[in-house]
């Protein structure tokens, strides 16, 4: 058993960073999406619209990643308010193109007068913005109104890391990676649950088997296998109800990367939550089940929050099969189905019928365990077939 589950650890460990090099593979390729400029200079125009949020970076009016908000607090008093970070100095009317040692000036975060009265960006006003993601940018005002036309030159800083969002999601990730390795493959043993179960007249303990720790990591892998594709077609529809409700831009007029961005940023979000929601399950779970055989019987506890003990009598029992599945393998693993003359025995959630997992779950050494069992099963037939 100790080269098995030595094989099995190396297997856990290859997919895991396997799976840590394609996502930050990914993230190259997606960063555009969480706001992360390719290196270079980009020049744009761009309509900042009133009681809108912008983003410098892109040009875009939206709802996530903004820079700034055109604040119209009255039909005549507006302000620049800085956004998520970003900080901004008003140089006045200045020449635009003369203006190219940015972090030269002293930038802050206040807010920019832009009323009517005693408006500080009329035309050919320059600002200086250092944006959310630590890009250096100049903007210059070229029509003030409601609406305000700008240029913008952005200047993309190729040594800038992912921005906070990219950066502490895959600080959480990596965290959740290390403590579930840790926590999954932990070997502590259990104490005996003998007490759990009360015995029939005459009836005697022959085997008493805890779920390995191992468990754990192999109840969670199953329910994020099935439930992380549910989540990335449920969050379809709830990404565009956030976005709608947030009051984001008009595809028509923004195009689709807004809302790209509202899906990945709530995808992730849901799934860091899935993901120790299920870890919590498991741990529950795996503090519920236990395995027990008798001269009689063979018994089962299982449960999440309550729990049920269910045997099925020795006489009953057509077979007991290993499962080996490719998942079991791969979270060092290895279940026992016992099947009954009138049908398999399986339980799921709360107790509702139909083998989600295997009877019995993360036996240690199965195999010797069926043995075992089907060894007992026919001593009991033996001595209960009747003399000729």
């Amino acid at each position: 058993m100790g080269v098995c589950c030595g094989t099995s650890r190396t297997l856990y460990i290859l997919v895991m960073y396997a799976f840590w090099g394609l996502l930050f593979s990914l993230s190259l390729i997606v960063s555009p999406l969480f706001g992360r400029a390719e290196p270079g200079v980009v020049t744009m125009t761009a309509t900042i619209k009133g009681t809108w949020d912008f983003d410098v970076d892109t040009g875009q009016n939206t709802a996530y990643m903004a820079d700034l908000f055109w604040e119209q607090v009255t039909e005549t008093e507006r302000h620049i308010v800085p956004r998520n970070g970003a900080k901004f100095t008003n140089l006045g009317v200045v020449d635009f193109d003369s203006v190219v040692n940015f972090s030269s000036y002293s930038l802050s975060k206040d807010m920019i007068d832009g009323s009517v009265d005693h408006n500080a960006i009329p035309n050919g006003t320059v600002l200086v913005v250092k944006t959310d993601i630590g890009n250096y940018a100049k903007m210059r005002i070229d029509n003030y109104g409601y609406n305000l036309n700008v240029t913008i030159v952005v200047h993309q800083n190729p040594a800038t890391a992912a921005p906070p969002l990219t950066t502490h999601f895959f600080g959480i990730l990596l965290w959740t990676h290390i403590f579930l390795t840790f926590l999954l493959t932990e070997k502590r043993p259990r104490a005996s649950e003998e007490k759990s179960v009360h015995l029939l007249d005459g009836e005697r303990f022959i085997m008493d088997v805890s779920p390995t720790p191992n468990f754990k990591r192999y109840v969670t892998f199953k329910v994020l296998l099935h439930g992380l594709p549910l989540l990335a077609m449920f969050n379809v529809m709830i990404a565009t109800f956030v976005y709608l409700g947030t009051g984001g831009a008009p595809i028509s007029e923004v195009g689709t990367m807004p809302l790209i961005q509202t899906y990945a940023v709530l995808y992730l979000i849901i799934a860091v939550a899935l993901i120790c929601t299920t870890f919590v399950l498991a741990n529950l779970m795996y503090g519920k089940y236990h395995y027990w055989v008798t001269d009689r019987r063979v018994i089962w506890k299982h449960g999440i929050l309550g729990y049920s003990i269910t045997s099925v009598p020795l006489e009953k029992i057509s077979d007991v099969a290993v499962s080996r599945t490719f998942l079991e393998t791969i979270c060092g693993v290895g279940g026992l189905i016992v099947k009954e003359m009138m049908g398999e025995v399986g339980y799921g959630w709360y107790g509702v019928g139909g083998r989600f997992f295997p009877t019995m779950i993360a036996v240690p050494n199965p195999e010797e365990i069926q043995k075992q069992i089907l060894e007992i099963i026919s001593e009991n037939g033996k001595e209960n077939k009747p003399a000729i």
